[in-house]
């Protein structure tokens, strides 16, 4: 995949995204399902939007105009269905493998969670910074050694090269090669059950 410049909005320019659609079309977010659309956007008003809309239909196919967490739960999966081909098939040949066991959606989601949480300016993050996501992702302690040749592996080709890396053995840093990745392989993760609501809100340091 290409890297695709996109420019990032901040979490008060998301909001007032999801503020003016308020006033819009007279229906309201709670603040849990106000933060939880504005931090899985990650800067990005495709997101907001994308998931937004999704979730006030969930709220009127309940017949009500407020917009709650189940209502942003099922605009997860409404997202994932509706996202750019090209980054689902990019997902899809990522985590592709016949071994059991394999870790690769985990590890892909551990690294969407690193590039939002620890990211430099540029994008980057280190494999230090999956070691926590890991961890709660696995349920059990988790070490750099167990994803390190995951990591290197998204860089090549055979998985789409669905990671960049950068700087000199050792000191390896990483940054997804399309911006619209890390959002998606959270949602996706949420919807095939890798990992639950309750986890995901931790690791992006979501507080209810």
């Amino acid at each position: 995949m290409v890297q695709i410049p996109m420019p990032r909005m901040t979490e008060k320019e998301l909001a007032e995204i999801l503020t003016n659609a308020e006033k819009l079309i007279n229906v309201s977010f709670s603040p849990e399902a106000r933060i939880q659309v504005i931090r899985m956007s990650q800067g990005l008003p495709h997101f907001t939007h994308l998931i937004g809309l999704n979730a006030v239909r969930a709220a009127a196919g309940r017949r009500n105009r407020q917009v709650i967490g189940i209502d942003v739960q099922a605009a997860f999966s409404d997202a994932v269905a509706q996202s750019d081909q090209a980054v689902a098939s990019a997902y899809s040949n990522a985590i592709h493998s016949a071994q059991p066991g394999a870790k690769y959606p985990q590890v892909l989601l551990a690294a969407a969670i690193a590039a939002f949480i620890d990211a430099d300016d540029y994008g980057y993050f280190q494999p230090s910074n999956l070691v926590g996501p890991m961890t709660i992702i696995l349920g059990r302690q988790e070490e750099i050694s167990g994803f390190n040749q995951h990591l290197s592996q998204f860089t090549e080709a055979k998985r789409g090269r669905v990671l960049e890396r950068a700087g000199h053995p050792r000191s390896y840093r990483f940054r997804f090669a399309h911006p619209l990745l890390p959002p998606y392989v959270i949602m996706r993760s949420i919807r095939d059950k890798i990992v639950i609501t309750e986890q995901v809100n931790k690791m992006l340091e979501i507080e209810l």
